[in-house]
């Protein structure tokens, strides 16, 4: 076997692995790791579970089979988590945006790879993203003509590091952009909607 087809073999053992330990990480370093070992999928997919953990299961995972978001509070609040990477370009990208979901808010995370990687996070009410002047939502793949006889188009949309507060920061909910502001906000949602079940 060549040095290349061992780096592959490599790279295809450690790649989409979140350990236990990878879930203990600070959030800076589990967002890094996160990037470093998974594909974008694949991280979409565990930023939430991560959330869920660190908030102590005041929030929890919802069913993809609702189409009502990645996570909820008591089946009271529901929420899409949405967390991006800046590329080449020094721009965002939010992905598999689904206008049609039943949601309360949306939680953002951005990090910028091109300065101190500090992610930021904004929790944002649903029609601040789905429905946006300001914000220009393509359809995730075929055309725009093509997709005019979808009834279910997931969408996407690309921001600079500068749209970031001027589109979101006025209807951020968390009272500011750290990790704290938003585990502490779904500590407060939780204490609203909770009931003896949940104690």
């Amino acid at each position: 076997m060549s040095k290349l087809q061992n780096e592959v073999k490599k790279i295809r053992s450690t790649r989409n692995k979140v350990t236990e330990k990878t879930f203990e990480l600070p959030i800076t370093e589990f967002l890094l790791e996160c990037y470093k070992n998974c594909t974008p999928s694949k991280y979409g997919e565990v930023f939430p579970k991560k959330i869920v953990i660190d908030t102590n299961n005041k929030v929890r995972e919802i069913s993809s089979t609702l189409d009502r978001g990645d996570i909820h509070i008591n089946y009271k609040v529901f929420f899409e988590a949405k967390i991006s990477y800046t590329n080449k370009n020094g721009k965002y990208s939010i992905t598999n945006i689904r206008p049609w979901q039943e949601l309360n808010y949306y939680i953002l995370c951005f990090v910028n790879l091109e300065g101190d990687c500090k992610p930021e996070f904004y929790c944002v009410p649903n029609k601040v993203v789905v429905d946006n002047p300001n914000i220009h939502l393509t359809g995730m793949n075929n055309s725009s003509k093509i997709n005019s006889h979808n009834t279910y188009v997931g969408m996407r949309v690309s921001i600079s590091q500068p749209q970031i507060s001027w589109l979101f920061k006025k209807h951020n909910v968390l009272g500011g952009t750290t990790y704290k502001h938003l585990t502490h906000f779904i500590n407060l949602t939780y204490n609203k909607f909770k009931t003896p079940k949940n104690d």
